[in-house]
């Protein structure tokens, strides 16, 4: 059974386990579908941070929209609902772990937004969606499997995540979490200050 994140609630956590599958090819790069449990998200980003030590990398940050700025963008009340895409660019190993050691129990565990980090020069990514599910885009297939692998989460041909199981009786449910007051709508101003930017607002 899945540990799951704080901020995510679904229908059947027996359903879910620890698993990777390799999927698809996505502009070049080869994609990795994850289900993480939540105590192993810190270590994993960990692990890719060392493997990427020797080039700069760079944080992401994905927020679902404020309500005024939902207001902005959406046309009328059919049209999706949007998030703001943020990008702190040009850090080394300790800039990035400093992250995941200040503010790393709010991004792994709130349940509306999204965050990873990515080389500036491999292009390779791994990033945390919503409902443990962790996405990694790398050219490097066995680099990126052994990091899976060393925190004991296995291969798959056919992963079944939380998104697999919802159905319109029984929908998963994701929300903000909290950490000595401050949700991730805090942070947002936190991570400016040090150098994040907003890259750009796009349908969610």
């Amino acid at each position: 059974m899945l540990n799951m994140i704080q901020g995510a609630v679904v229908p059947d956590k027996a359903l879910l386990s620890e698993g990777y599958e390799v999927i698809r090819a996505i502009r070049g790069l080869m994609a990795i579908d994850a289900n993480v449990g939540a105590d192993k998200f810190l270590p994993l980003f960990t692990t890719f941070l060392h493997a990427h030590r020797n080039e700069p990398v760079f944080f992401i940050l994905e927020v679902p929209c404020n309500q005024e700025e939902e207001r902005q963008a959406r046309g009328d009340e059919a049209c999706p609902m949007h998030k703001n895409i943020y990008y702190m660019d040009g850090l080394d190993e300790e800039a990035a772990l400093s992250i995941l050691r200040e503010k790393g129990e709010l991004l792994i565990h709130d349940g509306l937004s999204s965050f990873g980090f990515g080389g500036h020069i491999s292009q390779d990514e791994m990033m945390k969606s919503k409902y443990n599910v962790c996405n990694v885009f790398t050219k490097n297939i066995p680099a990126a499997c052994k990091i899976f692998e060393a925190h004991g989460i296995p291969r798959t041909d056919h992963l079944v995540t939380a998104w697999e199981t919802f159905t319109l009786e029984h929908p998963g449910s994701c929300t903000a979490h909290m950490v000595n007051g401050e949700s991730i709508y805090d942070l947002v101003p936190y991570f400016v200050e040090r150098g994040m930017y907003l890259a750009e607002r796009r349908e969610d």
